[in-house]
This record gives structure tokens, C-alpha cells and sequence, in this order.
């Protein structure tokens, strides 16, 4: 079973992508409250998604950990953005994939398989 592991504050977007994924062969993990890349390591998923703005735009850095980070930099990072400040985008641009909130179910469900490969 494939981890997709969910780095965002918003409860009920984290509740939708938990019903979505109940029987599709991915186990989602919730991101502890103060994750970094070492937890990350040892969660060990297949594929993240990151909320941009994570903990008031800990995201961005969070982002820069897990590419700096020699044992997860190759797992897929998907960005979920609300936000379009071009100069904070810009820090994340090379993330394999980004998603606008609100996001429609199929693009995302289609995004994250795509990227889980």
C-alpha cells in the first residue's frame, strides 16, 4: 500500500482527501503538528502533499528541508496553494506538482496518481 503522507492545517481538506483515498490503495498519513524532514524520513512515504502556507508559510521551508534532505528529496512533493504571492511560489516551483485551492476531487485524485508512479 502506497503512504501519502497529508502536510496541511485544514481539517476538513484533510477529511475529504481521507474519504477519497479509504479504498484506493494509498494509506494517508496525517503530518504531525511540528513535522520536519526527519520525521519525514521516517514516515517514509510515496508521495506528499504540502499546503504552501503550512503553519503560517512554513511550508516554503519545509519544502527546502526535504530537497536539502538525502534520503527523501526524491519523493514526489505536490503543492497545494490557495496563495499566488509569485515570490513565495517561486521558492517552491520546482515541486513535481501544483494544485489551486479549492481543488475539484478528480484532478487532484488523477495529480496524485500521476506523481505516485
Amino acid at each position: 500500500m502506497k503512504k501519502l503522507l497529508l502536510v496541511k492545517n485544514d481539517e476538513d481538506t484533510i477529511e475529504i482527501i481521507e474519504i477519497m483515498y479509504q479504498n484506493s490503495g494509498y494509506e494517508v498519513i496525517k503530518a504531525p503538528e511540528q513535522v520536519n524532514a526527519g520525521m519525514i524520513t521516517e514516515i517514509n512515504p510515496d508521495i506528499i502533499v504540502l499546503d504552501h502556507y503550512y503553519n503560517d508559510g512554513y511550508g516554503t521551508e519545509l519544502y527546502a528541508e526535504i530537497r536539502a534532505n538525502e534520503q527523501i528529496k526524491h519523493i514526489p512533493v505536490l503543492i497545494c496553494s490557495g496563495h499566488y504571492d509569485l515570490d513565495s511560489l517561486e521558492k517552491v516551483s520546482s515541486a513535481n506538482g501544483f494544485i489551486t485551492k479549492p481543488f475539484d476531487t478528480y484532478s487532484f485524485l488523477k495529480l496524485v496518481d500521476n506523481l505516485a508512479l
